[in-house]
This record gives C-alpha cells, sequence and structure tokens, in this order.
C-alpha cells in the first residue's frame, strides 16, 4: 500500500479520532509514547490512542503519522492493520501527564500517566504476567498490568510515591 498524505493540518487529532465509529479508516498524528507487549501508544496533545500490530518500526519518541482502521477489543479503542506513513527517528517520548487515580478514565486511554502516593498489592498473577491492585490515599484503586513480569521486584504493600504507565482498558479492568 502507498499512502499519501497531501497536507498534515488536515490530519485530525486524535481526540477526534476517538469519535469516529469502529470501522472507519482514519490518519493519526502523534507520538509513540510506549511499545507495550500488545500494543504500542501513540498520543498528541489531546489524547492517545492504542496502535496494531506491534511489530512496525517505531520507537518511544518517533514522530509518525499512521493510518488503520478503528476497532474495538475487550473496551479498548486501537488503531489496527496499521501502516506507518511518515516517521520522524529521535525525539523524546512524550511527558507523562500526572493524575489521580480516581480521574483515570476512558479520556485519559492509551496516555502516559503519573499517580502518586500509592500502595500496591498482588491481585492475580499467572505464567509470565502479574496483576497488581494500586490504591491511593483517598481509597481508589487501580490495577497495574505488568504484561511481561519484568516488574517481579515491585514491592508489595509498600508505598510508592509515584508510578508511571499507559491507561489501557481490558473488558472492565
Amino acid at each position: 500500500f502507498t499512502y499519501t498524505v497531501t497536507n498534515e493540518a488536515d490530519i485530525p487529532t486524535i481526540v477526534e479520532v476517538r469519535g469516529q465509529a469502529v470501522g472507519t479508516t482514519v490518519t493519526v498524528k502523534g507520538k509513540v509514547a510506549a511499545k507495550l507487549k500488545n500494543t504500542i501508544s501513540v498520543q498528541d496533545e489531546t489524547g492517545g490512542i492504542a496502535v496494531r500490530p506491534t511489530s512496525l518500526n517505531v520507537n518511544v519518541g518517533d514522530e509518525v503519522i499512521l493510518t488503520g482502521k478503528l476497532a474495538d477489543f475487550k473496551g479498548l479503542l486501537q488503531l489496527d492493520s496499521a501502516a506507518v506513513i511518515e516517521n520522524v527517528t529521535g525525539g523524546e517520548g512524550p511527558n507523562a501527564k500526572v493524575v489521580a487515580i480516581g480521574d483515570i478514565n476512558e479520556k485519559l486511554e492509551s496516555q502516559l500517566v503519573t499517580v502518586k502516593n500509592t500502595t500496591l498489592s498482588i491481585d492475580s498473577s499467572g505464567s509470565g504476567w502479574i496483576n497488581y491492585r494500586a490504591v491511593d490515599e483517598q481509597g481508589n484503586t487501580i490495577l497495574i498490568r505488568d504484561e511481561t513480569g519484568q516488574l517481579e521486584s515491585l514491592r508489595t504493600d509498600g508505598n510508592y510515591e509515584s508510578i508511571t504507565g499507559i491507561v489501557q482498558q481490558y473488558d472492565n479492568d
């Protein structure tokens, strides 16, 4: 496939793309915030979106223009069967937004966020993954998923000044 973008000003923001119907072919521009096991997170100043496949030749900090079809997987809106139209490499990843656990919602989906003053405990685990339950000072909770099992050294039942990661959804988690 060959894609031509005639005017980058015509590319909608990610929040505008997120408002379009599942199944729509769209183009987005943003910075790569993370390359996770099952998705790539791309965000601009308005929002974020999960991107598949993860085999795309992009890295954290790259400024990319991508095209693909909007899809919903278990509650996570994603740009599926994505293709890279343009990639400006060598940049820095986006800054994390500092948010309260109680303020995490779908508007922050696929964005890099930091939560402060949390306590972790193990919620569940399996072969190569661990789910942690994070609780803030107000008693709000979120699930933190370590999809590769590389965070096993995290102290459970310990307090953390801050934790940074990508907001995603899987069913009702």
